[in-house]
């Protein structure tokens, strides 16, 4: 498996080209949300964790990616990943929930 900077952070590429080119921010985030989706360059990635953070966040998700202490990682390399768009009330249905 791939890690990121922290547990389980899944490095998702390579962006199409319209979403390609951001470069990290000039001051980053002191606190970037858990299952913040971000974009730099031609990478994307969701914080598995409560970290500082100096990518572009683009959306969230609901559902949990990680859990260190159960070994819980189910994003593998070679995996695809897929993003729908949800409601609020889907959103908060779905908080916590494990993918």
């Amino acid at each position: 498996r791939a890690v990121g900077f922290c547990p389980g952070f899944p490095y998702l590429g390579w962006l199409p080209e319209r979403l390609s080119g951001l470069t990290r921010k000039a001051s980053p985030l002191v606190r970037v949300p858990v299952g913040s989706v971000a974009i730099v360059g031609r990478m994307a990635g969701i914080y598995t964790q409560l970290r500082p953070g100096g990518w572009w966040l683009i959306g969230q998700t609901p559902l949990t990616l990680v859990d260190v202490e159960d070994r819980y990682f189910p994003i593998a390399v070679g995996d695809r990943v897929q993003f729908t768009p949800i409601g609020d009330s889907e959103f908060e249905c779905l908080l916590g929930e494990r993918l």
